[in-house]
């Protein structure tokens, strides 16, 4: 991915952040929107990028499933 489309895609991103105030484990939304994150970090190839990320991101629990 060039460049400038990456950095229309975190534009986007960054607009769409939803609210991270709350508790763990994470929203669905959240966790969509983390791996939309994680995506565009990955896609950045920057090695240092992806360590950071991947630091802050083990910090969220995935959200539990839905049981009936």
């Amino acid at each position: 991915m060039d460049a400038e489309t990456l950095y229309r895609q975190l534009g986007r991103l960054i607009e769409t952040t939803p609210d991270f105030s709350g508790f763990v484990p994470i929203t669905h939304e959240q966790f969509v929107w983390i791996g939309r994150a994680h995506a565009l970090v990955l896609a950045s190839n920057d090695l240092a990028w992806r360590a950071e990320f991947d630091l802050a991101a083990k910090g969220y629990k995935a959200p539990r499933a839905r049981t009936r």
